[in-house]
């Protein structure tokens, strides 16, 4: 197919070319919705059938590919750009299909990845899909990958966008590493990605980043327990979601806003963001925002006195985490469940932590591991094993004062009362965020 090509450029420049083209178009079809969506269709399977026929003469990493299916179309098309398109919206399974592809082809993802971050510095064109890879599948990424791992392929991602000095871009991988950084229970530095991409979101004008920014920055001061800041983060991404017409960044907005109103003990208003959010999540199809939005509205339902309703909404929540493979959603349903029973089934209570203790140690996330060790150290003391309760606490303690949480405050103080003996007054799981939307 691209003989005119072959006389002028090298190997790589050959198969970059195509790639970088196809894909060009392939973002654009998706921001217009539908006009481009059968070229880009056309032109991505047209350089599928050239490295076919080409790549193992020009030793092309098979990685490289890109899969123009509808169903990557319809993925990438609600990550970067959500509409009420109903060609989108009828496949509703897509993130798992995704999934399933990226498990399938992730040695070539990876050897894929690796090529094109060593011709960064000296191709534009390799720098483009290093950085725009990692954007395109970056979904994918954050439910596969720990967050050590995100931030050695971010770092790649951003580098790359330095060098073409695409600032939008590094706005992008910015807020990316605050996110991993947060994952990792890192708030300062979190807080520091994050701000810096919302600086440049705004000089560069994206208004998607920029809410996705402020967004994230309010997440990490509800964690921080700043729930009038994180408010006034949030309330400030909502509005530039509908102004602009961003239903996915609206429903994570309001589960995000519930939480607060919540924790400000106003249960009307929150349940009804979070009835909102779920409603918005199914409505774009995104799968693992609609587990949040369960998990949101089992959690409300549960300090409304609901039982019954709250435990159904977190099966279903768990149900969705597990389908996927969501570790980190996993892990936080199993930890509301728990809260559910600690008072009626505590050996059931101690299961459920235990296992979010295992999921906790298999992802390294050490803020998960201090959660989890203190809730366990809760209940071993509502047992009256007080040695096991004062062991678990100090491993709990130890993480959060390494990680500068305040929860090393509630922790001490758990251990001053057990101790000389005293029991808890708080049940376990209370220490510990839900996690936000």
């Amino acid at each position: 197919m691209p003989s005119a090509f072959e006389s002028s450029l090298d190997h790589a420049s050959i198969y970059l070319e195509f790639a970088g083209d196809a894909c060009r178009l392939y973002r654009k079809g998706i921001e217009a919705g539908s006009n481009l969506f059968d070229a880009a269709l056309e032109r991505g399977r047209a350089q599928q059938d050239w490295v076919a026929d080409h790549a193992v003469e020009h030793h092309v990493p098979a990685g490289l590919r890109i899969e123009y299916s509808e169903v990557e179309v319809y993925y990438v098309g609600l990550s970067l750009n959500p509409r009420n398109d109903a060609r989108w919206l009828a496949r509703r399974d897509s993130i798992l299909t995704a999934l399933r592809q990226f498990d399938r082809d992730w040695p070539q993802i990876q050897e894929a990845s690796d090529w094109a971050a060593k011709l960064a510095e000296s191709d534009g064109e390799a720098a483009r899909i290093c950085s725009g890879y990692l954007i395109t599948i970056w979904d994918l990424l954050e439910i596969r990958l720990h967050p050590t791992d995100q931030l050695v392929w971010l770092k790649s991602a951003l580098a790359a966008a330095r060098l073409l000095r695409d600032r939008q871009a590094e706005a992008m991988h910015l807020g990316q590493m605050g996110l991993a950084h947060n994952s990792l229970g890192d708030r300062p530095r979190a807080i520091h990605y994050f701000e810096n991409s919302l600086a440049i979101a705004h000089d560069v004008g994206d208004l998607r980043c920029e809410s996705f920014a402020l967004g994230s920055l309010g997440m990490v001061y509800w964690q921080l327990r700043e729930t009038r800041r994180a408010m006034d983060f949030q309330e400030r991404t909502l509005e530039i979601a509908r102004d602009i017409g961003d239903r996915f960044s609206e429903g994570q907005a309001l589960g995000n806003l519930g939480l607060a109103y919540a924790d400000l003990g106003q249960p009307v208003r929150a349940l009804e963001c979070h009835e909102q959010e779920l409603a918005l999540k199914r409505e774009v199809g995104d799968r693992r925002g609609e587990g949040i939005g369960l998990r949101n509205l089992g959690n409300l339902l549960w300090t409304l006195h609901q039982p019954g309703l709250s435990s159904q909404y977190y099966g279903q929540a768990l149900a969705i985490a597990r389908e996927i493979g969501d570790r980190q959603a996993e892990y936080t349903v199993l930890g509301s469940l728990a809260a559910t029973c600690e008072l009626t089934d505590p050996n059931r209570a101690l299961d459920l932590r235990e296992q979010q203790l295992k999921i906790a140690e298999a992802t390294g996330v050490r803020w998960n591991q201090a959660i989890a060790h203190f809730d366990i150290a809760t209940i071993r003391d509502q047992f009256g094993d007080h040695a096991t309760a004062i062991e678990h606490a100090q491993v709990a303690l130890s993480i959060f004062q390494e990680l500068e949480d305040p929860a090393a405050a509630d922790v001490r103080a758990a251990l001053d009362r057990w101790r000389v003996g005293e029991t808890a007054t708080a049940p376990g799981g209370q220490l510990g965020n839900p996690g936000p939307a």
